[in-house]
């Protein structure tokens, strides 16, 4: 099965430049808190990193042990934690 993405632009560092990535519309769920977001698409990623203000809303746990994080933009304080995502393909949005 094929599936086409949308892509949004994303600025990075001025050295880097900008980027176009694959993104779609997701509901994230922690508990009966929830969030529509537009999510980038990494089918190469480990795990997901969400900004701390969305975590918050969701109210999840950050009492977990931190840990340093690197990626594209550079390393970050992260604490693990879980929580549930849904989306509903509609190629239109």
């Amino acid at each position: 099965m094929s599936m086409t993405f949308k892509y949004k632009k994303v600025s990075r560092p001025d050295d880097v430049g900008d980027a176009y990535n694959p993104s779609i519309p997701v509901t994230l769920i922690c508990g009966n808190n929830s969030v529509g977001v537009i999510a980038l698409l990494d089918s190469g990623a480990d795990f997901s990193v969400i900004p701390k203000g969305i975590a918050e809303i969701l109210g999840m746990d950050f009492s977990g042990e931190k840990e340093i994080v690197i990626g594209v933009g550079g390393a970050v304080d992260a604490v693990s934690s879980r929580m549930d995502g849904m989306f509903s393909w509609d190629s239109g949005y």
